[in-house]
C-alpha cells in the first residue's frame, strides 16, 4: 500500500504575482522535505497543483496536514494562503521517474476525490476499503475544525503535529510558555481530536 496526496492552491488566480511565487515555492519546499524525509516522489503541474507519492503510508496524513496548516498560518509567506487536498491510500506503482508515469487505484482515487472535493478541504480516502462515508463525515469535521482557526491556532497546532504529538510539557518547553497554557490552547482547537484522526487512519491502513 502507497499514499498518494493530490493538492492545489485556493484562489491561486486572484494572488499576485508574488503571492503566487510565494506559494508555489511553498509546495516545492514541501515536496522536497518530503522526499528527504520519506522517500516521497512528487511533482507540481498546471501551476497551482501538485501530486506527492509516499511510498510508506503512515507519514503521509501528518505531513499533510502540516502543510495546510503552514500555508494558512503563512509561514514563509507574506500573505496566508490555502490548498484543497485529497490523499488515498491503496495499491499503485512506484516508479523511478515518479507519479508521472505510476499507475493504480491510489493515484486514480485521490485525484478523482480532488475534483470533487469542496474548496479548502482535505479529504482523506482508504481505496477499495468499507466505511468511506464515516471517513467523508470525518473529514468534514475536520476540514470545518481547521477552517475556524486563527492564525496563531494553526501555528500551535502546526508545533504538535510537527513534535510527533509530544506531551504538553515538552510541547510547552519547546514554545517557552507553561504546560497549562499549552493544555487549554491546544483543548480550545480541538488538537487531540486532530492527533486520534491521524492515529485511526494510521491504523486503518496499517500503521
Amino acid at each position: 500500500m502507497i499514499a498518494v496526496l493530490t493538492g492545489d492552491l485556493v484562489h491561486s488566480s486572484k494572488m499576485s504575482q508574488p503571492d503566487f511565487n510565494r506559494s508555489v515555492q511553498a509546495v516545492e519546499t514541501f515536496i522536497a522535505d518530503c522526499t528527504d524525509k520519506y522517500g516521497a516522489q512528487g511533482y507540481g503541474y498546471r501551476g497551482d497543483a501538485f501530486q506527492l507519492m509516499f511510498p510508506e503510508p503512515q507519514p503521509a496524513l501528518n505531513a499533510a496536514l502540516q502543510f495546510k496548516l503552514a500555508l494558512g498560518a503563512g509561514v514563509g509567506l507574506e500573505t496566508p494562503a490555502d490548498c484543497t487536498l485529497s490523499l488515498a491510500y491503496g495499491e499503485g506503482t512506484v516508479s523511478e521517474s515518479g507519479p508521472r508515469s505510476a499507475l493504480g487505484e491510489a493515484y486514480v482515487c485521490s485525484g478523482r476525490n480532488l475534483d470533487r472535493a469542496a474548496r479548502g478541504s482535505i479529504h482523506v480516502a482508504i481505496c477499495g476499503g468499507s466505511g468511506d462515508e464515516e471517513m467523508g463525515l470525518l473529514c468534514e469535521f475536520l476540514s470545518h475544525l481547521l477552517g475556524r482557526l486563527t492564525t496563531s491556532q494553526k501555528q500551535l497546532l502546526h508545533s504538535y503535529l510537527e513534535s510527533g504529538f509530544a506531551e504538553h510539557r515538552v510541547l510547552a518547553q519547546q514554545l517557552h510558555t507553561s504546560r497549562q497554557n499549552i493544555s487549554q490552547r491546544l483543548a480550545a482547537i480541538g488538537a487531540e481530536l486532530v492527533r486520534d484522526f491521524v492515529y485511526l487512519v494510521n491504523t486503518r491502513v496499517g500503521g
